[in-house]
């Protein structure tokens, strides 16, 4: 009777298995390894290097010139110096879709919300496309300062939109709802309306107002600064509750 022949092949030939058991925690022990230095800036005593802490120069740079690329300006197109005196200065263009006028308030503005105080503002040039320069100065115990230089856009400025808008704000509505309210509500133009509460035709103005599509202001008296010698009238705003309940009638 012949003898079955057994297999003298090692186990790990055998199963595949037992290798790919074997290599994958060792595959992910180096890529932890690998990622570990691409990641972190290593120093001489191995632990990760603490990041440059910025001066209060370049914050006050960083902060600035983030304030004039929000105005629209092309990063590439603000440029910078240190003048003389050590003080930081730039110069970029309002942009053209803007009015010189515009420019100025929007860059007030974005600059106020960015904690920067403008110490000087003054315009040169003719009338309309003026250089605006100013003065501005940064937060801290000593504030750093910096002047900035916007020159008027290229051609002639934009006249729509962007320029100021007269708004008309018409008050003491509510004793009556006579010809001369009538006529002021039927006017096809936006209209504020300041209503005084409490009048004889106050509701009545307020459902017409709104009805024909005007924005409705309360037009509320307040406290007078010789209280009680005058007396503002039924239903206005006191500081103390005790002086508005003694006006109540």
């Amino acid at each position: 009777m012949a003898r079955k022949k057994t297999s003298k092949r090692p186990a790990a030939r055998r199963n595949p298995w037992i290798w790919i058991l074997l290599l994958v925690p060792l595959a992910v022990v180096a890529g932890i390894l690998l990622l570990e230095r691409d990641l972190l800036e290593w120093n001489g005593r191995g632990l990760p290097a603490k990041p440059e802490k910025l001066s209060a120069q370049q914050q006050l740079d960083g902060t600035l010139r983030r304030a004039i690329r929000e105005l629209g300006v092309e990063p590439s197109s603000i440029g910078g110096r240190i003048g003389e005196e050590g003080i930081a200065h730039y110069r970029f263009r309002c942009p053209g879709r803007l009015h010189p006028v515009t420019g100025n308030r929007w860059l007030s503005r974005i600059l106020e919300d960015e904690g920067i105080a403008i110490l000087d503002c003054r315009e040169e040039g003719r009338p309309g496309r003026p250089t605006l320069h100013f003065l501005v100065a940064g937060r801290g115990e000593e504030p750093l300062r910096a002047r900035l230089r916007m020159d008027p856009p290229f051609g002639e400025a934009p006249l729509f939109q962007d320029q100021p808008i007269i708004a008309l704000v018409i008050d003491d509505f509510g004793n009556n709802y006579g010809p001369v309210a009538k006529g002021i509500l039927n006017l096809e133009i936006p209209l504020t309306v300041s209503i005084l509460p409490g009048q004889r035709r106050s509701e009545r103005v307020e459902k017409e107002a709104r009805k024909r599509g005007h924005a409705v202001f309360l037009h509320l008296p307040m406290e007078p600064l010789d209280w009680p010698q005058s007396d503002p009238g039924p239903g206005a705003g006191f500081v103390r509750i005790c002086a508005t309940r003694s006006v109540r009638r």
